[in-house]
């Protein structure tokens, strides 16, 4: 059996680590839900919450951005659950949007207000491979990496 559709889930911090586990983001922490079982385990996350998630099942990561006044996105391996990067300086109050390359090897994040920048992050040495800005009007709450 494949899950195709969630029912009921209408929030964008729903993915899948694999074919039978979805994760969600819950307040400070993400839940794992094996859909066949219904067992459940938890990962605590830094910070105040959980402001946006990005999936990759293909590589098995998500990444997480923070609420905080300084926020970082942390990368995790959705099988182990284990920490496996974390970048700093991704926004000076919000990280509004992330998003995973097809092969998982880099990152893109948003931010929001007040400084409306767009970096690609290599996630093999969390470094900034590239950085724009946006125009101060342009809010933004998804993003997709064009391969």
């Amino acid at each position: 059996m494949e899950l195709a559709a969630l029912i009921g889930l209408t929030d964008d911090k729903v993915g899948f680590a694999s074919r039978s586990t979805v994760i969600t983001a819950c307040g400070r922490h993400i839940c794992f839900r094996d859909i066949f079982s219904n067992r459940k385990d938890f990962v605590e996350c830094p910070g105040q919450g959980v402001k946006t998630v990005a999936f990759n099942p293909r590589e098995n990561q998500f990444a997480i951005a923070e609420i905080n006044e300084t926020p970082r996105v942390f990368v995790y391996d959705s099988v182990s659950r284990k920490l496996s990067s974390t970048l700093e300086d991704a926004a000076t109050m919000e990280v509004a949007a992330l998003g995973f390359s097809a092969y998982g090897s880099r990152l893109v994040t948003v931010s929001g207000a007040p400084d409306y920048r767009v970096k690609v992050w290599d996630l093999s040495k969390g470094k900034v491979l590239v950085e724009t800005t946006l125009p101060s009007n342009f809010v933004a709450n998804e993003v997709v990496f064009n391969p």
